[in-house]
């Protein structure tokens, strides 16, 4: 268990060459009788968690190819579970790294649309938020603005209820981001303010770095676009 919550900490924090290590120990070495425990008691899979991070985690680093493997590797535990919780995992971080890439905007609409669907079934909040936030920043690249920031909008609403604001830097960045590309601000004092007031929240999410943090790993140059390094081969890839 350890290995896991250091991994998913470290990826979280950018220092990814940490994260991957203490991610492959908990998919090599995991304690199959206590992640069945932590299974059967809060419905929750340390070892899709392990994979679903994972697989953004190797994007980042520019390895695609094996961040495919290990997201299609997720999916796959997840689905074998009878439980949605770790599905709605699997499915969050891959729909996540497949719309921030924007590298398969098909793959990526189709695993979002899983991920509302079964979150909404399930009344997972967190993740039924999270799914309409991806779906968002989906529509918003395709020039459907009111679409999109409606659904960021409840999404951002649906995070913040359940305490799972991890992400609200990036989403409210995409959300500034569709407003400015769609001119939707343009000639429209209250328009305006309101994006004023997105900025400034977004900025006070993001703590102020005056000094370059030696324990964090940049992303690989052109990690929105598959990448051609290779490593990291999987355990049973």
């Amino acid at each position: 268990m350890a290995n896991w919550m250091l991994g998913v900490s470290k990826h979280h924090l950018g220092s990814h060459g940490e994260a991957r290590y203490h991610l492959l120990r908990c998919i090599e070495r995991d304690d199959e009788i206590s992640r069945q425990v932590q299974l059967k008691r809060f419905g929750y899979d340390r070892r899709v968690d392990s994979l679903s991070v994972l697989g953004n985690l190797l994007w980042v680093q520019g390895l695609p190819d094996q961040a495919r493997r290990a997201a299609a590797r997720a999916i796959g535990e997840a689905r074998s579970l009878a439980h949605a919780v770790p599905l709605c995992v699997a499915l969050a971080w891959n729909g996540f790294t497949l719309s921030i890439s924007g590298c398969d905007p098909a793959a990526a609409e189709s695993c979002i649309g899983e991920l509302v669907e079964l979150a909404s079934k399930h009344d997972v909040e967190s993740y039924h938020g999270l799914g309409l936030c991806l779906m968002g920043i989906a529509l918003g690249r395709r020039g459907q603005v009111e679409r999109a920031l409606k659904m960021l909008s409840d999404g951002l609403g649906m995070l913040s209820r359940s305490r799972y604001e991890v992400f609200h830097p990036l989403l409210l960045s995409e959300q500034l981001r569709i407003m400015a590309m769609s001119g939707y601000a343009r000639g429209r004092p209250r328009r305006r303010a309101r994006v004023g007031a997105y900025a400034a929240r977004c900025r006070a999410l993001v703590p102020a770095r005056n000094s370059p943090d030696p324990g964090r790993d940049r992303p690989a140059p052109g990690w929105r676009r598959p990448g051609r390094r290779r490593g990291a081969v999987l355990p049973g890839a």
